[in-house]
């Protein structure tokens, strides 16, 4: 296997981590994320649970603000908050 293919996430060394990629250890901007991703590091929640909108499952955690508001995060799958979907339903009143 090529070194080329191995490499399809850029190692950045002094760079702030890639947030996404140290909880699932994948990254969607691949070679365009500016961000570093150590070859070596395992992801934090590798079996993490995702509700209908792709969100992670934290039931562990207080719920997201902004998903419970409004049904939406800005941080997606970087968020350290919990994303269930009763959160969302009771948001608008």
């Amino acid at each position: 296997m090529s070194d080329k293919k191995k490499a399809k996430f850029p190692e950045r060394p002094g760079k702030t981590i890639c947030s996404y990629y140290q909880i699932t250890g994948n990254c969607h901007l691949k070679k365009k994320c500016k961000l570093h991703h150590p070859k070596d590091m395992k992801p934090v929640e590798p079996n993490l649970a995702y509700n209908d909108k792709g969100l992670p499952l934290r039931p562990n955690q207080a719920t997201c603000p902004n998903y419970s508001r409004f049904g939406l995060c800005k941080s997606g799958l970087a968020c350290k908050f919990d994303h269930s979907n009763e959160a969302s339903s009771s948001g608008h009143k």
